[in-house]
């Protein structure tokens, strides 16, 4: 019965891990437009540190239908698509740069990389949008509250997976030896 219940727990810890995988990059950072006003490009790099797929930053602060770029800065390919399937870039290279495409003009707040679909990112156009625009926020003000906002929606997971893993005596530091572990018995094996 032990057994069973540490692999529920360590499934929903590698769940957690590749979810919080994708959500790298950090949440106040704002990506840096390639020129002035929105209808500049927006860049999101896409990384691979230490073994975890990432988008930074991420979530992104675009304005709906802002052209987005994304540099990959990883050893493998990726495919981006918004998660309504209706905007997506060709294969992306390692070093390459996508072609610019237009973010969130039907209501998609994330997207995922097709080729590794734990990998996960998003924006804050619309929480944005709606702060600014609708209420009369001000931008740097509306951003911070996005950012803010998106920290709180994830704090309940992280929260139930700590529980999670602590119930069956286990560790986050455990979590990462094991995947570490099974990332080099991986290579070892290519």
């Amino acid at each position: 019965m032990k057994k069973a219940g540490t692999a529920v727990a360590l499934a929903v810890a590698g769940a957690l891990v590749a979810w919080s995988c994708g959500g790298g990059g950090g949440g106040s950072t704002q990506p840096t437009p390639s020129g002035g006003g929105n209808t500049s490009a927006v860049t999101i790099t896409i990384t691979g540190q230490g073994g975890k797929l990432a988008f930074s930053p991420n979530p992104a602060t675009v304005s709906p239908g802002q052209l987005v770029v994304f540099k990959n800065n990883d050893v493998t390919a990726h495919h981006i698509m918004l998660d309504d399937g209706t905007v997506q870039t060709p294969d992306i290279n390692p070093g390459a740069t996508s072609p610019a495409v237009a973010m969130g003009t039907n209501g998609s707040l994330s997207y995922h990389c097709i080729i590794h679909p734990g990998m996960v990112g998003g924006f804050h156009a619309f929480y944005l949008l709606a702060l600014s625009e609708v209420f009369g926020v001000p931008r740097a003000t509306a951003a911070a509250a996005a950012v803010a906002a998106h920290a709180l929606s994830n704090l309940p997971v992280l929260v139930l997976g700590l529980v999670l893993l602590g119930r069956e005596g286990l560790s986050l530091g455990k979590v990462v030896g094991v995947t570490q572990s099974e990332q080099e018995l991986s290579e070892v094996r290519s």
